[in-house]
């Protein structure tokens, strides 16, 4: 059904959706045209999305908050930027999201936020530690 390109030819499909209507797909993006499906369909589209797979949320929040981590919240924000970029990069590699890149980003991230906001802690326990007491 599709070209040597991965292509798929513009006809009528079963519904992305799981509707029981045929959609038409131009060629390049579903339009909003849809008729009742009669009988056994033309032929089925392909069970990914067309266009690759979803993006991947949990890439984009771990790389925001990787981010964010190094302005406000380093150590809240960047185990989250961990934990998320771990989820984001394994849904990548299963194949259910695209941004892998973002996911890894925020990753790296969130280590480096949370080493500086321990070193960050540690040097301020020593000069509370150090400097003298007023009470």
């Amino acid at each position: 059904m599709s070209d040597s390109q991965g292509n798929v030819p513009a006809g009528w499909y079963p519904d992305p959706d799981g509707k029981p209507v045929q959609r038409y797909w131009d060629g390049s993006a579903w339009t909003e045209q849809n008729r009742p499906s009669v009988g056994q369909p033309m032929a089925s589209m392909p069970t990914a999305r067309i266009g690759g797979a979803p993006q991947n949320g949990m890439g984009t929040a771990a790389l925001t908050l990787g981010i964010l981590g190094f302005f406000c919240f380093p150590l809240i924000a960047s185990v989250l930027a961990i934990i998320f970029g771990k989820i984001g990069m394994t849904r990548a590699d299963q194949g259910l999201a695209t941004n892998r890149g973002a996911a890894k980003a925020g990753f790296v991230l969130g280590i480096i936020g949370l080493v500086l906001g321990g070193i960050g802690l540690i040097i301020w326990g020593a000069a509370l530690a150090s400097s003298p007491s007023y009470y």
